[in-house]
């Protein structure tokens, strides 16, 4: 497969990413808890001394009624990587210093706010397309998965059965041009409840064919000892995926729902 992976990621920016019911209270609909998923990447930005150096980002959808809000992390956690003075890389451990910023939408508009939890009062209108434009990889994952799949360009290897009812497939190219196409890759499905019932898809063509959800995808870009590089001598793996999670800053989030929603016009 054409590592589209890394054509989607130039240009990658600060990624945008269940209730406690009590005894006591009448349990919520469906409709009224707020379910989360959290998109993950873990992608080899460059070699140092025979090491991969990984860029690892995640961001983290959560939907409450008809809203979702994407929240991400800043700034990247960079993990092993760094520059000395000068300016040659050298090995370091990820920062420690994060913030957390929100962006808020109704489902299917065309705009949303943003909102940086240090000062939530304040708030930014921006267009959803730019913001799923500009973090491509997670959104655009159905033309990876078409074209991981494309019996034209890949051999399909075969598929095992998992823990927890997982299925793996693994696939194979037929042709390497370059060092930008990978050697193999193996997509995740699952039945997870949470993950099944999750308002979010990377190929609902991919969840509709095997009655499950994709959620990982993995390619493996095997090492060239002959490469004239020192990257394309080494073995490199890249993974994007999703899982669910439960939502720790639920008072926080519910707030900026409650918030944005009259910022919208009434119909």
């Amino acid at each position: 497969m054409r590592s589209m992976i890394f054509l989607l990621l130039i240009g990658w920016p600060n990624f945008i990413s269940c209730c406690n019911i009590s005894p006591n209270i009448k349990k919520e609909s469906k409709h009224e808890q707020i379910t989360a998923v959290r998109l993950y990447s873990n992608f080899p930005v460059s070699v140092y001394e025979g090491r991969v150096l990984t860029l690892i980002d995640s961001a983290d959808l959560i939907f409450f009624k008809d809203m979702v809000v994407y929240k991400n992390y800043d700034p990247y956690e960079i993990r092993e990587m760094g520059f000395d003075a000068a300016d040659n890389p050298i090995l370091i451990r990820a920062k420690d210093s994060i913030t957390v910023n929100y962006i808020v939408s109704k489902k299917n508009n065309s705009y949303g706010y943003f909102y940086n939890l240090s000062d939530s009062t304040k708030n930014r209108k921006v267009l959803m397309d730019t913001i799923r434009s500009k973090n491509s990889v997670f959104f655009s994952f159905s033309k990876i998965y078409e074209v991981g799949t494309n019996a034209a360009n890949n051999i399909f290897v075969g598929s095992v059965q998992l823990e927890n009812n997982d299925l793996m497939e693994k696939y194979v190219s037929k042709i390497k041009v370059d060092a930008t196409y990978d050697d193999t890759t193996y997509f995740y499905y699952s039945t997870d409840p949470d993950l099944m019932a999750a308002d979010f898809s990377f190929s609902k063509t991919a969840d509709s064919i095997k009655n499950k959800k994709l959620y990982k995808l993995r390619t493996i870009y095997l090492a060239n000892p002959s490469a004239l590089d020192e990257a394309g001598k080494v073995e490199k793996e890249v993974i994007i995926g999703m899982k669910s999670i439960k939502v720790e800053d639920e008072k926080t989030i519910k707030e900026l729902f409650e918030k944005t929603t009259k910022l919208y016009p009434e119909k």
